[in-house]
């Protein structure tokens, strides 16, 4: 845990900062210090991550301050109170008695119970005792409850316009004003331990949000100062890319069934960033019509997205079986494949046939391709036409 703490604290440089993973989130802040108290502080807050720097001596405590304790730390400052019925505003002058000093008296017949604490939006929450009396220290600390994620979509026309946004929700009870936001994408190792959001801030321009690379992450670091509450709706990149169709369709049990299987071949578009993409949901449209949706791994610059689109409605894959044959030694299948592509244009086919064994001879018609039992055919099938051919598997014993 101190080990991921330090590495964080390595990324920032200012005095209100705050970097979001996954259900994890460092704070670095400057608090001020009441009477010895630092508070409050949220519950989610991971206790044995907690680091004062420059306070010699500093207890945690994890439970709720006692009535003197809070009392104390409101000396001096405006309170909520109720008396003979009505809600009234004062300055607590003294705790033990409770004195409060009104705008045309002074109150001495108040009690702990007529205090309106809602200015806290933790109760109880935890807080820090210091041998420092007054003033502001800097502390941080990692908490849990505060979490993000990336969506895209994706419009395909003659090029594929790519959008993504960033959704930062924050369920810890603590809000953060003022604040410079960190965004960590990646896979952190971290110890084991026993849906609309509303939009707040778009920023359209691509290069409002630029990706750093540091150490195997990629942080990406809002521009600005941010009030968070509950929840952020941020839109961090959008690009128009070249992309493609590719379909599929995969046959299994070829050995085994000697019956006609018919399949709709799945599709797959296919297209490379220039920038990291962080994991999250992705969804396609074509004029206004919805195509599907899928999740997008961590994916590097440049490197190859494939996302499954769904079943094509009309291209369609068959097998034929011609012949079957088993004995002691060998197990032999012929069969006759044919794809039609009734589109008006052409498209790039791959039939895979499942065949586990070692000892596998193969003779086909077409050239293919061989990778951990997987037998595919890539074939170009021009528009409105269908392409046929047969193959023959045998295995040996």
């Amino acid at each position: 845990m101190k080990k991921l703490l330090f590495f964080l604290i390595g990324l920032y440089l200012g005095a209100s900062e705050l970097v979001i993973y996954n259900d994890l989130a460092f704070v670095k802040e400057k608090l001020k210090v009441d009477r010895g108290i630092i508070a409050p502080l949220p519950r989610s807050i991971i206790a044995d991550s907690l680091y004062v720097p420059g306070v010699k001596y500093y207890s945690f405590h994890t439970g709720g301050l006692d009535q003197k304790v809070l009392l104390r730390s409101l000396l001096g400052k405006k309170v909520r109170f109720v008396h003979r019925k009505k809600e009234l505003v004062g300055t607590l002058k003294s705790y033990d008695p409770i004195i409060i000093q009104g705008e045309k008296r002074v109150y001495f017949d108040v009690y702990f119970n007529d205090l309106i604490f809602t200015n806290l939006s933790i109760s109880p929450f935890p807080y820090i005792q210091t041998n420092l009396q007054n003033g502001k220290a800097d502390i941080a600390y990692l908490m849990r409850q505060i979490s993000w994620r990336a969506s895209y979509v994706a419009k395909i026309n003659k090029k594929l316009a790519l959008q993504g946004f960033m959704h930062i929700t924050n369920n810890s009870g603590k809000e953060f004003k003022d604040s410079a936001i960190t965004l960590i994408a990646g896979d952190i190792a971290r110890a084991r331990r026993v849906m609309p959001l509303k939009m707040t801030k778009a920023l359209m321009d691509s290069n409002a949000i630029a990706p750093q690379s540091i150490q195997g992450y990629y942080r990406y670091d809002l521009p600005g100062k941010w009030d968070l509450k509950k929840s952020q709706y941020i839109a961090f990149m959008q690009e128009r890319l070249d992309y493609s169709n590719l379909y599929e369709v995969s046959f299994y049990n070829v050995l085994y069934t000697n019956t006609t299987l018919k399949q709709k071949c799945n599709r797959y578009i296919l297209f490379r960033s220039s920038k990291p993409l962080p994991r999250g949901t992705i969804r396609f449209y074509t004029q206004d019509i919805f195509l599907g949706e899928g999740v997008l791994k961590n994916i590097a610059p440049k490197e190859q997205v494939k996302m499954l689109l769904g079943k094509d409605f009309d291209l369609v894959a068959k097998r034929y079986t011609l012949h079957l044959q088993r004995d002691k030694k060998r197990i032999a299948a012929k069969v006759r494949y044919e794809v039609r592509n009734p589109k008006p244009k052409a498209v790039d086919v791959v039939v895979k046939e499942r065949i586990a064994g070692d000892n596998l001879q193969i003779h086909s018609e077409k050239n293919y391709s061989k990778e951990n039992g997987n037998i595919a055919f890539h074939l170009h099938i021009p528009s409105q036409s269908s392409i046929i051919w047969e193959a023959e598997y045998i295995l040996l014993k």
